[in-house]
């Protein structure tokens, strides 16, 4: 299947075949399909396994009586704590390891039977409790329930030390088979693979979550021991360079070298602390199926829309994964991040309604479906960013350095999620609203997030960006990785910038029409007179005035775009012709489901609930403005200081290669 160069035995492919290379590995068009197959046919089975674990665990748990805080504990903290101490040490032995099967096979393959019997205790912990309470006399005046539970922490806590070894190593397996012009693309692969696997548990499995507890573990155990198992013995690993030499010996000297090696640099400090803000933001992530149930959706329906989402993902996927790298991954991950930091407070308006569920329902799903092309857009640049910046030799290291200030982060902030909400149910005397109040944890550590984000997009561009950028690499003499393969993304095309804003203008003017119909229809119903009235004499002015706000932005960049071509600097920098289209064109597709819940709630007579959408629209443009501002300024051109210091670098990287 795959053929190493340094193999006598593997033959060589017809001269006439276009060869491509990574590393000592050589692959046909046949073999590199084939490759891809086996890689995806493992993700598949990992991403099934790892899709139940947020899925099903929750409602176990909540279902044995545990509160926010200890779920967060079991969901959160411990695999933070195993973050921490299995994976920088798997990371570092596996960058370094060299055997018959690899450097990363061998630590998939050997634990793949104990990870596969934790899983499966984990589903049978109540029966394994009965069995221990029949059998040990001790434990015949223990509650039931609290057997459980022990028994489960203790199967999930073997299973977490054991899906470290496969979790680390499994994602830089890819980086080390995979040629670099296809990482992209098979990122976008390994996103659709995955979007398959969670659409099946979501519309098939997921209804039967509580019900068919067991039978749903132990499955999905058989499917990936089989599955990852064939994969471990297909997929061939190539020769590797000898490993660089440590600084320090001993024990403590691994740590001491992976200090220095991976946390001495300010660029990477920018990702990693991203990384972890993401993860504290994401701490309430495992209670969401209760915010869908505050919203008085059934199982059911929650399954329909993860699944229908997922099918959206896939196809989306296809299609966005060419994008990432003409784009450039890092380009696109800020402008996401500046987009969910703006956008991060917008779940306030469900303090104060609630819609009728079919409403909500159908206007979820149509928003879901217009917004998948930006959301594969935005979960494809992870992997493909950290991949293209990353040092390549030490790439499994520097993912561990993330990991690990990931789960410090996430540790913690999966005890204090869990105590804010619970706190936020005591003040609500018990009342499961209180999960509403999840987005003013996630908005917070969003915004963030999105800082350290922009500070890294702005050290990358003064470490040359996308023409010049070599991984800093303190180890090494010249302080500078080469680049494992040159990729050039595409710069912001004017022409293709003013269609963008061009289509940001349609949908306020569409916007605008819609709205002056609505008012119209309640202007018109007797029930909804006064709110159509406070349309004609508040809400207009102030979206007239906001729409100004924004022309005169789209005025400043079309001066820009002018100076551009005459050559000249530019006051802020161009947004990317290509992301902005995306988002523009995602706010037209959204107009169905405004359509749809807007007229809806006219026909049902629901004033209150139109009052706080009609003042959250408002709020939206003005949001969009603020965003469009940040992302020119994080645009900008170099300062001639930084233009200095970037000649120089360059002069140096050239001098040492």
């Amino acid at each position: 299947m795959i053929m190493d160069q340094n193999a006598n035995m593997l033959p060589s492919p017809p001269p006439t075949q276009k060869i491509y290379r990574c590393g000592t590995l050589t692959y046909t068009k046949l073999t590199l399909t084939t490759l891809f197959g086996w890689l995806l046919w493992g993700d598949f089975c990992y991403t099934m396994m790892e899709t139940v674990i947020p899925n099903i665990f929750p409602l176990r748990l909540k279902e044995l009586g545990l509160s926010n805080i200890s779920m967060s504990f079991i969901m959160s903290t411990i695999p933070g704590i195993m973050d921490i101490v299995v994976g920088p040490l798997v990371s570092y032995k596996s960058d370094r390891h060299r055997g018959p099967m690899g450097r990363r096979i061998p630590y998939i393959f050997y634990t793949l039977p104990f990870m596969v019997i934790s899983f499966v205790m984990i589903g049978w912990s109540a029966e394994i409790g009965t069995w221990l309470q029949s059998t040990m006399p001790f434990l015949r005046k223990v509650a039931p329930t609290t057997i459980t539970l022990s028994l489960f922490v203790i199967f999930v806590v073997a299973f977490h030390i054991f899906n470290n070894f496969v979790g680390c190593v499994y994602y830089y397996l890819f980086n080390d088979v995979v040629p670099p012009q296809f990482l992209g693309r098979f990122n976008g692969y390994f996103k659709i693979v995955g979007g398959a696997a969670g659409a099946i548990y979501s519309y098939f499995l997921f209804q039967y979550s509580l019900s068919h507890f067991r039978e749903i573990m132990t499955g999905v155990a058989i499917l990936y021991m089989v599955g990852m198992g064939i994969m471990c013995l297909r997929v061939k690993e190539g020769s590797y360079p000898p490993p660089p030499e440590d600084e320090f010996s001993g024990f403590l000297g691994k740590f001491k070298s992976i200090g220095k090696q991976s946390f001495t640099t300010r660029f990477y400090w920018y990702f990693y602390l991203t990384s972890a803000c993401t993860a504290i933001a994401g701490a309430t992530g495992i209670f969401n199926i209760f915010v869908s149930q505050q919203m008085n959706l059934t199982l059911k329906q929650i399954g329909i829309l993860k699944a229908v989402g997922g099918i959206g993902i896939m196809i989306s996927t296809y299609f966005a994964a060419v994008f990432v790298d003409r784009w450039h991954p890092l380009r696109i991950a800020t402008y996401n991040a500046i987009g969910n930091a703006f956008n991060a407070y917008n779940a306030w308006i469900w303090l104060f309604i609630t819609l009728p569920s079919a409403v909500f329902f159908w206007a979820s799903l149509i928003s879901s479906l217009a917004d998948q092309f930006a959301v594969a857009m935005g979960s494809l640049c992870g992997i493909a960013m950290f991949m293209r910046l990353m040092p390549k030799s030490l790439y499994g290291q520097f993912s561990a350095a993330n990991a690990v200030i990931r789960a410090v982060g996430g540790m913690g902030a999966g005890l204090l999620a869990g105590l804010f909400l619970d706190g936020m149910k005591w003040v609500l005397n018990g009342s499961d609203f209180a999960y509403r109040f999840g987005f003013m944890w996630q908005g917070t550590f969003r915004i963030m997030a999105a800082v350290f984000m922009c500070l890294a997009y702005r050290e990358w561009l003064k470490l040359g960006g996308d023409e010049h950028y070599q991984a800093p690499a303190p180890w090494l003499p010249g302080g500078r990785e080469p680049a494992a393969a040159h990729f050039k993304s595409v710069k912001s095309i004017p022409r293709w910038l003013k269609w963008a804003l061009n289509i940001g203008i349609a949908g306020l003017v569409l916007n605008m029409a819609l709205m002056a119909f609505f008012t119209y229809e309640m202007y018109r119903t007797e029930a909804l007179h006064a709110i159509g009235h406070w349309h004609i004499v508040v809400w207009f002015p102030l979206k007239i005035w906001l729409t100004a706000t924004w022309l005169v932005q789209y005025w400043q960049i079309l001066r820009d775009i002018a100076a551009r071509e005459r050559g000249e600097k530019t006051r802020f920098g161009l947004p990317h012709h290509g992301v902005w289209m995306v988002g523009a064109i995602t706010g037209l597709a959204l107009f169905p489901a405004f359509w749809l819940k807007t007229q809806w709630m006219i026909s049902l007579g629901l004033a209150h609930e139109l009052y706080i959408l009609s003042i959250a629209n408002l709020v939206a443009l003005m949001l969009s403005t603020l965003s469009t501002q940040v992302i020119r300024w994080i645009e900008r051109d170099l300062t001639p200081a930084e233009e200095q210091k970037l000649k120089a670098q360059i002069a140096l990287a050239e001098q040492n290669a």
